[in-house]
């Protein structure tokens, strides 16, 4: 910027953003100011913002900085934002490790409650199966109970005299239906068990 403010032989290009000036020219300038060395030609894409940077400086009576103090600084502010980048990308990188650490705890509770959901299930359905089976094993004990029941009623009918098939199936039916009558049946003497039956044949 001093080459530009204080050499009448300088001459900035906007468009490439650089100072233009003769090689001899140059070379005078840098014998004076040794931070200048290697500026010739060089693009300062930021020179907008160094202008307002050094306005200000001299604004407010401070030391206005050199063109290369005022580069360091850019690239300082640069390699911050660059830290910056990073710490960013850490915390981004943390982020994610801490969800996908929650995502796979909460498949591992969510897996272990299906299983204690199954095993539960399955329990169930042994005990229900269990029921069924001991309640069929004791229907048909019920069952053949009940055939045997019947055979010795019909058997014990058989042996009285003077009864018809028809009289045997009608006083089987009477009979089993009573519990008291089955005792009867089996407990009375052979002539009163047949006045009974012929009893119970004229029931209606």
């Amino acid at each position: 910027m001093d080459m530009l403010t204080h050499g009448n032989r300088f001459s900035w290009d906007n468009a490439k953003k650089m100072v233009l000036c003769d090689q001899d020219v140059f070379e005078g300038w840098v014998k004076g100011c040794k931070d200048a060395n290697g500026l010739r030609l060089k693009p300062f894409p930021h020179f907008d913002d160094l202008s307002l940077v050094f306005g200000k400086d001299r604004a407010n009576g401070k030391g206005a900085m050199s063109v290369v103090d005022i580069l360091e600084e850019l690239d300082q502010g640069k390699a911050s934002n660059d830290i910056g980048v990073d710490d960013l990308e850490a915390e981004v990188d943390a982020s994610r490790t801490n969800t996908v650490a929650s995502t796979l705890s909460r498949m591992k509770c969510s897996s272990q409650s299906h299983r204690k959901i199954a095993k539960n299930d399955d329990t169930t359905l042994i005990n229900v199966m269990t029921r069924t089976c001991n309640a069929l094993e004791s229907l048909v004990g019920n069952f053949n109970q009940q055939t045997e029941r019947e055979n010795r009623v019909v058997g014990e009918l058989g042996k009285l005299p003077n009864l018809s098939r028809l009289d045997i199936l009608k006083l089987s039916q009477i009979i089993m239906n009573d519990s008291m009558k089955v005792k009867l049946l089996f407990n009375l003497d052979e002539d009163l068990k047949v006045e009974w039956v012929k009893q119970l044949l004229q029931t209606p």
